[in-house]
């Protein structure tokens, strides 16, 4: 293709993940360190649409309702998302130079432009003007093919197109209740209030961002992908990657190789951890203090009635009832995507 650009790029490898679905214990086992065809460049690569998210929420945007915005507001928000697609576009342009591959995570809902967004918490009729956002793409892009389907993302199409996808799920009465507890753990310590993200929750607590993706991958696969041989789009589910064969089977699916895949490692230092911050560390805290994959953390033989239960005890009534309402609305997407999972 013109500008050597790939459709479905085996060497673009993108993890489109959410919140709490193992996506820091799965990115430890692929040992990107080891594999000698990842491009690792700065670790501060990762997640990099963070930044954005967070500019929302300490600006009270969540809160805000997208027709009362201002137009610097707009605007000093666009250059945030724009910021973090160069960062991580020139990431991948130095591993394309260098001839290596990508291994990019970022969350779903992180990705998610502002007016898809808005209607989710507040409804289709929540924005009343502007067109959908998009960050500008270099005009090599200009080479993919025309009228691609449009995306919920901030990221263009033409762009998409050109990343392999990898879908990371979990289910829900674990995800959910364990990035509402890493909230509620530090808002005591920090300026975060569990009261004043309830839109941020929302938008989070659901499976939407990653399966409208997915489905928007696997209508490309079918249009372009399979005649190019690529394999179809790939999920991976969390208990999934707690075991060995199906990672195995995912590294010999997307180049990688299976025999450098790590089970076990040294807990990290308290030096490593102290330039995070409160937050981030309350996220990974689990996995920074462990050894290895702790098989106790699946879905097997969990019941909404006890889990609710333990919300209760732990977090209140009301907010356990928030969760089950969140649960019970994410379920249809979940199984869905479960069902297409990557499997022996």
């Amino acid at each position: 293709m013109p500008g050597d650009l790939e459709i479905l790029s085996p060497d673009r490898l993108f993890i489109f993940s959410s919140p709490r679905t193992a996506s820091n214990l799965f990115m430890r086992i692929l040992a990107r360190p080891d594999q000698p065809k990842v491009f690792l460049g700065d670790p501060a690569d990762e997640l990099v649409f963070l930044h954005p998210v967070v500019h929302l929420r300490d600006t009270g945007l969540m809160q805000k309702p997208y027709d009362d915005w201002t137009d610097n507001e707009k605007a000093e928000l666009k250059d945030k998302f724009q910021h973090a697609f160069n960062k991580l576009h020139n990431h991948m342009e130095t591993a394309r130079a260098a001839g290596k591959v990508t291994v990019v995570k970022e969350h779903a809902s992180f990705l998610s432009e502002p007016l898809g967004r808005e209607k989710l918490i507040n409804g289709n009729g929540a924005c009343t003007g502007d067109l959908p956002w998009n960050v500008q793409l270099p005009e090599e892009y200009n080479s993919m093919p025309p009228n691609l389907a449009p995306n919920e993302t901030v990221l263009p199409s033409e762009f998409l197109l050109t990343c392999f996808p990898t879908f990371l799920i979990r289910h829900p009465m674990l995800a959910f209740p364990s990035y509402y507890r890493a909230f509620n753990g530090v808002k005591e310590r920090d300026t975060i209030q569990i009261e004043d993200i309830q839109s941020h929750l929302k938008w989070t607590m659901t499976f939407k961002w990653t399966r409208n993706l997915y489905d928007w991958y696997t209508d490309v696969w079918a249009k372009y992908g399979a005649a190019l041989n690529r394999p179809k789009p790939v999920i991976l589910e969390a208990d999934d990657i707690m075991g060995t064969e199906v990672i195995v089977n995912y590294c010999k699916l997307v180049g990688l190789d299976p025999r450098k895949l790590k089970y076990t490692w040294e807990p990290v230092r308290a030096s490593e951890l102290a330039p995070l911050s409160k937050q981030m560390r309350r996220m990974k805290d689990t996995l920074h203090a462990s050894t290895g994959i702790l098989k106790e953390k699946i879905s097997q033989d969990l019941t909404l009635e006890e889990e609710v239960s333990k919300w209760k005890a732990e977090f209140g009534e009301s907010q356990a009832s928030q969760l089950e309402e969140w649960v019970k609305a994410a379920m249809p997407d979940y199984e869905y995507l479960w069902g297409n999972r990557l499997t022996l």
